[in-house]
């Protein structure tokens, strides 16, 4: 506050000694003890906003920022009854345009001859860019175990922590006015680029990339950087945190060279399924045909047609056996490989069920029928044909060759506004509890299905083909009560 003696101010006209005042740059101001705005300067103005006019005779308080406000009238409320005659803080106010300025307040309280607050008089000084630098040093000093550094908007360091000396073997001093790229190993040179930074718009980002030491060497750093922005919003600069990854990314090499080994492995596994399967087909094929043949001639000899036929027709069902084995681990091996691709069309899904069900229906030996709900609007779905009646043909499947001498299996088709649903349920001997858990998983096969033909690849090839149309697959069992599955589809 500027004072001014008495000698003086009779000898400066009123409209000079006004002329001084709004001349310096801080705002000076006095209230009354109601808090209210008695006398501003022209700096008023020029920093929040607002006319003096305006403003005279209103509060104080309606110019802090709202959090501050019930702090600023505590404390307004505290000097008035207490006994100091000077106090400065620093407080938020807001401008006529909602931008926030932090000030610095000092105030002298003037009191009459009883003690009582008549007016507080100061200045208050805008220190909003102190104050930003101050929290920016805030920010610095919470992160500097790990390497801290401010850039410029053109990515030029303007601060780094001492602890670059430790990680690096440089001096603070020597990376200022440089940029990242002089540090980055050539292969990450993309990577930090603060120009993309900017155009996007991107607040917060997570690099991994190689810093060339003061001996040479190359440390991998794993870096945040966060921008910094202005009141308005406006991009100003960036801070970032790093810290040595060394032996994270050897760690990860490793594994990604196991996954690699892992991988020539699976395609090794996949070759020979696939140069298996071709192999097995063969002979298949010349046992079935000498097969035919045998019953061709056998039936030029009429008494021995019935046990011919009889052990015959026992190795045919055990070739279709083998046949299955072999058509599902083609299958499984083509799933690990990613080959399948799931095409999509318009398709009747009313139909595809109705023709499982006609074709498993005529090779039950005991006749046993499917019960076939349908509930909503049928209509036409987008899926891949092929693939569904696969998926569905081995759980309806399982559903007979489980539920042996029970009732037939009851499938329910749902349809709803943009989704349907298949459930199927059987009334067999159902998966035990321990088992549940593992009954998608290939090859294999609860312990109560042990005496029962099966490849234990029919669950893990429907949960895979349902996975590539996004649908989902569950079931709930109950032992020697039955099991019920069901699939979810878009």
């Amino acid at each position: 506050m500027i004072q001014v003696k008495a000698g003086t101010v009779d000898k400066m006209t009123l409209s000079a000694y006004k002329d001084l005042v709004d001349s310096i740059n801080d705002i000076v101001f006095q209230i009354n003890s109601c808090a209210e705005w008695t006398f501003l300067n022209r700096s008023w103005t020029r920093i929040m906003g607002y006319e003096i006019e305006e403003v005279r005779g209103m509060p104080f308080f309606d110019y802090l920022h709202p959090d501050d406000r019930l702090k600023g009238i505590t404390s307004f409320q505290y000097n008035i009854a207490g006994s100091c005659s000077y106090f400065h803080q620093e407080k938020r106010f807001v401008t006529k345009r909602g931008d926030v300025v932090w000030m610095k307040v000092i105030s002298t309280l003037h009191r009459n001859d009883s003690g009582e607050v008549i007016s507080i008089s100061g200045t208050m000084q805008d220190v909003s860019r102190e104050r930003k630098i101050r929290d920016m040093s805030e920010l610095v000093s919470h992160n500097i175990h790990d390497l801290v550094c401010m850039l410029e908007l053109n990515g030029k360091y303007k601060y780094v922590s001492p602890s670059i000396k430790e990680i690096t073997g440089y001096l603070p001093e020597e990376l200022i006015g440089k940029y990242p790229l002089d540090f980055a190993h050539p292969d990450d040179a993309s990577k930090l680029s603060y120009q993309h930074v900017k155009k996007k718009k991107v607040k917060d980002i997570n690099i991994n990339s190689r810093f060339k030491t003061k001996n040479g060497e190359y440390k991998w750093l794993e870096t945040n950087t966060k921008t910094i922005s202005d009141e308005s919003g406006a991009a100003i600069g960036f801070v970032s945190s790093s810290r040595v990854i060394d032996i994270r990314k050897k760690a990860e090499d490793i594994i990604l060279k196991s996954l690699e080994k892992e991988r020539e492995l699976n395609q090794m596994k996949s070759n020979f399924v696939s140069v298996a399967s071709h192999e097995f087909r063969t002979p298949l094929a010349i046992i079935r045909s000498s097969l035919e043949l045998s019953e061709i001639y056998a039936a030029k000899v009429s008494h021995l047609v019935p046990n011919i036929a009889k052990h015959n027709q026992n190795i045919f069902r055990q070739i279709d056996r083998l046949s299955l084995l072999i058509d599902e681990v083609l299958i499984v091996s083509k799933l690990e490989s990613e080959v399948f691709v799931c095409k999509r069309e318009e398709s009747d899904i009313v139909e595809v069920l109705k023709e499982i069900i006609f074709y498993l229906e005529n090779i039950q030996k005991d006749n046993r029928k499917v019960v076939f709900n349908i509930k909503g609007i049928p209509r036409k779905v987008m899926i891949d044909p092929l693939l569904v009646n696969h998926a569905i043909t081995n759980i309806i499947t399982n559903a007979f060759k489980y539920s042996a001498r029970r009732r037939g299996p009851v499938i329910t088709l749902c349809f709803n506004e943009k989704t349907f649903s298949i459930t199927i349920k059987d009334f067999g001997i159902g998966i035990p509890h321990d088992d549940q858990a593992k009954i998608f998983r290939a090859f294999y096969r609860a312990e109560n299905v042990a005496l029962i033909e099966g490849t234990g690849l029919g669950m893990f090839i429907a949960k895979r083909f349902m996975e590539l149309h996004k649908g989902k697959l569950s079931f709930k069992s109950r032992l020697d009560v039955g099991t019920e599955f069901l699939i979810k589809m878009s």
